[in-house]
């Protein structure tokens, strides 16, 4: 009775939950901590990605300058800005194709102007001039199925192709010369119920090309002792 209890009270919960809240995983949206977000995340070798910053004027003038996307201490590009005073915040997005390897990303304000009306200041500073630096490594992807190649583990050996009978799988390996050895290698592979079939036949085989070998050479020998014939030469 309890468990039946148990069961009725979990098909409850499933219906009055939310299949988005049952089901719910962290995804790459909300509030960015490193100020610093792609289009893309994880991303892979070869990619087209675009990362984005933002930077915003809460002064009361009117703010200008060059913000600079770099990776480690290289330059990746430059955009140009401009923010009007006032709380008023912009999205700067530069476009990258991924690289293979580790990456150390960050934004940098250089050569911020700051005006009122058509007279700049003559000198200004500012709250951060740098964002944080955020760390990505990019792998390859060659089957294109959204898990790094450094990550994902091996595929598994292909399967052993046997020659099958229909009582047994067997592998067998002939010699050079199979009617000289195919007795002693089905004798010693293969299967009891194969081999048990197959040498009396291959026994029969090889008794009768040596029958054969014998009644070719009696006939040699007697073709050679008729009168007439001798080394070198065929009867007539």
């Amino acid at each position: 009775m309890k468990t039946y209890i148990s069961i009725l009270f979990a098909l409850v919960l499933l219906a009055i939950i939310p299949a988005h809240a049952v089901f719910a995983k962290t995804l790459p949206a909300g509030f960015s901590k490193d100020q610093i977000w792609f289009s893309k995340d994880p991303f892979f070798v070869g990619d087209n990605i675009t990362v984005n910053t933002l930077v915003y004027n809460s002064s009361q003038y009117r703010m200008s300058g060059n913000i600079l996307l770099k990776d480690a201490t290289s330059t990746i590009d430059k955009r140009t800005f401009i923010l009007e005073g006032g709380g008023s915040s912009q999205t700067i997005a530069f476009p990258w194709v991924a690289t293979p390897g580790t990456h150390s990303f960050s934004a940098v304000i250089e050569k911020d102007e700051f005006s009122q009306g058509t007279s700049a200041l003559a000198s200004s500073t500012i709250t951060s001039t740098e964002t944080s630096k955020v760390k990505r490594f990019a792998d390859y992807d060659k089957n294109a199925n959204g898990v790094g190649d450094s990550t994902e583990p091996p595929p598994p050996p292909p399967s052993k192709i046997v020659a099958t009978t229909s009582t047994s799988s067997i592998t067998i390996t002939l010699p050079a010369d199979p009617i000289a050895g195919v007795k002693q290698t089905i004798k010693d592979d293969a299967p009891k119920p194969v081999s048990s079939v197959a040498l009396p036949v291959i026994s029969t085989i090889e008794n009768v090309r040596l029958s054969q070998g014998v009644k070719a050479s009696r006939s040699l020998d007697a073709a050679e002792r008729r009168p007439g014939a001798g080394p070198g030469r065929w009867p007539q």
